[in-house]
């Protein structure tokens, strides 16, 4: 698609009012546009559905995944969770410095540790500790 079909597809989605302008170059998110046009039809039918998408990814964390990595832990399980796993979770969660996160099977705190970085109250159980 040419930059314009680009951007009247962009201006479609007026309805879900995300503020502020598109930036096409370094944009702060990234979302992707999928439509469904079917099979062995000309790229120009219209289509079926169009499927809208953010892209969650953790390049603006790196260092910081990087920094809580297991490798880096003095202490593993048999279960740790990967530290791109758990900032992960924590940013599909939505925590902040005002969410209570409890873990009920808290392990190795994965989960717990890139909250507590996010600012959270942290509350771990574990059986065996």
């Amino acid at each position: 698609n040419s930059r314009q079909q680009q951007l009247d597809i962009i201006d479609q989605f007026h309805v879900l009012e995300h503020g502020g302008e598109v930036l096409m170059q370094n944009p702060d998110t990234i979302v992707w546009v999928f439509e469904d046009i079917g099979r062995k039809m000309p790229a120009t039918a219209v289509p079926k559905q169009v499927y809208y998408t953010r892209e969650v990814h953790l390049s603006a964390m790196h260092k910081t995944v990087l920094t809580y990595d297991l490798k880096r832990r003095p202490y593993l399980g048999t279960t740790s969770m990967p530290s791109q796993l758990s900032f992960l979770m924590a940013n599909m969660a939505g925590v902040n410095p005002h969410t209570l996160v409890i873990d009920c099977f808290c392990g190795t705190a994965s989960l717990l540790v890139a909250a507590a970085y996010l600012r959270a109250h942290c509350w771990g159980v574990e059986i065996d500790p």
